[in-house]
């Protein structure tokens, strides 16, 4: 379950400058982190090299 407070989370891969993940806590997916969601989208977290879609495609 995500975190209720009025701060955005703790960036969980390390990539995000400021530490913060903004994009996975304000969306309504059920994900932690915009890495683990399969859908594009224009919100998600631009400190990713790459996504779950993107990922399965190289495969």
């Amino acid at each position: 379950m995500k975190n209720e407070s009025n701060l955005n989370t703790e960036c969980r891969t390390g990539r995000s400058p400021s530490g913060h993940c903004g994009s996975a806590f304000y969306c309504s997916a059920p994900y932690d982190c915009c890495g683990q969601c399969p859908e594009k989208c224009n919100s998600a977290c631009g400190w990713l090299e790459d996504t779950v879609s993107d990922k399965a495609q190289k495969k």
